[in-house]
């Protein structure tokens, strides 16, 4: 049995430059110096236009994901085109599509679930929560379509409030983290008793603590100013 071959090593290209530089080869006696620099291969080249067309690809996938977002905006929240399902809550009258709702695990439980509003084409909200008002809803049933959350001092801790209602734990780390950088010594009270009269999980907890903290270093601060 003969033995395979052996693999012949594929040539280096290379490109000779001549240089009067004495720190370089000679080639020997007599001959002008030379450097040896080695070619661009093909595999460089197909690497850099790789590279470049995975750039491209990119973009072109950001552009098109901006696109997609944007369309689900305006013509399913806003529009309501191609809606299957019509929510009342707080007030108004919704147009929504039940895939995007799915997105919230209270209607993704509500809408396969062994109920009654599981093929209902109207859903009716009942909000026991004070808290929760119709721009706090509206706020909350955007952002599920995409729609980035506009908070403020005043709707921060409804928004808040709607999203734990939800199941909208991403919305309610937003509405969290909002809160806790505007403590404020006008508003750490207001804060603290929503807070404290209602149950909204670990996002209520950090609303509470933070606003205890604010207070311990409210009061220290003040009676060292004092003490001067």
């Amino acid at each position: 049995m003969e033995a395979p071959p052996t693999p012949v090593a594929q040539p280096q290209h290379y490109r000779v430059s001549q240089h009067h530089n004495p720190r370089r080869y000679s080639g020997g006696e007599g001959s002008d110096p030379v450097e040896l620099t080695k070619e661009p291969s093909h595999s460089d080249n197909n690497n850099s236009n790789e590279d470049m067309c995975g750039s491209e690809l990119r973009a072109q996938l950001d552009c098109n994901l901006t696109s997609l977002c944007d369309h689900i905006q305006l013509e399913g929240f806003n529009n309501g085109a191609f809606s299957d399902v019509i929510v009342h809550a707080m007030g108004s009258v919704y147009h929504l599509h039940r895939l995007i709702l799915s997105r919230s695990s209270y209607f993704r439980n509500m809408l396969q679930g062994p109920w009654k509003e599981a093929n209902a084409p109207v859903l009716t909200l009942h909000v026991d929560d004070t808290n929760v008002d119709g721009e706090a809803m509206s706020i909350a049933l955007a952002y599920l379509y995409g729609h980035h959350p506009k908070l403020n001092e005043n709707n921060a801790f409804r928004v808040l409030a709607v999203a734990s209602f939800l199941d909208l734990q991403d919305l309610c780390a937003i509405c969290t983290d909002f809160i806790i950088s505007e403590l404020w010594t006008s508003n750490f009270l207001a804060y603290q008793v929503f807070a404290e009269n209602q149950d909204y999980g670990v996002h209520g907890e950090r609303v509470r603590n933070a606003c205890w903290g604010y207070l311990c270093q409210s009061g220290a601060r003040e009676l060292k100013e004092n003490g001067n």
